[in-house]
């Protein structure tokens, strides 16, 4: 069993450990695409078995690949870089600790900041994939309608987290 283990989790794991070493901007970049897309599998299984529980027919799971990549393009493009490059800010700022007040000064930072931030940018992100066959102004008018909509209950939402953690 310890030879399974090394050869399945710790070689893989010193692999991507030295990968994040030699090359961070791009397998932080891999590694955010490969999570957005998994996080999407997940969600559409989930939204599946909810809303086929909520309906008389037995509706069978047809995975949106498209939607898939397009959170991979999400986090590949617009998550894994500024999240790393937000980290080392915060690294730089605060020191490298793991001490509370540390801590606690990363993560209202990261909440008043970054997440605003972050959060903007997917919201703009999606609707204008959403819409971008309509033209440029039908595009703008959506994402600030779309950000005037989601960006404070979203961020609300995320205070609530932040504070029960806590």
């Amino acid at each position: 069993q310890t030879m399974l283990t090394h050869r399945f989790i710790s070689k893989p794991l010193a692999k991507y450990t030295q990968l994040l070493q030699k090359k961070p901007y791009i397998t932080n970049a891999a590694t955010s695409g490969i999570v957005c897309t998994i996080g999407d599998l997940l969600a559409q299984i989930i939204q599946h078995r909810i809303t086929s529980g909520k309906s008389q027919e037995n509706e069978t799971y047809v995975h949106n690949f498209g939607r898939s990549a397009k959170m991979f393009t999400w986090g590949f493009a617009f998550v894994g870089v500024p999240t790393f490059l937000w980290i080392r800010l915060l690294e730089r700022t605060y020191g490298s600790g793991v001490s509370w007040p540390v801590i606690l000064k990363k993560v209202a930072t990261n909440q008043t900041v970054f997440a605003v931030f972050i959060n903007s940018v997917f919201y703009s992100y999606v609707t204008t994939i959403e819409y971008c066959d309509q033209g440029f102004e039908v595009v703008a008018d959506q994402v600030v309608a779309k950000l005037k909509k989601e960006t404070v209950p979203t961020w609300l939402a995320s205070l609530k987290v932040f504070v029960k953690i806590v």
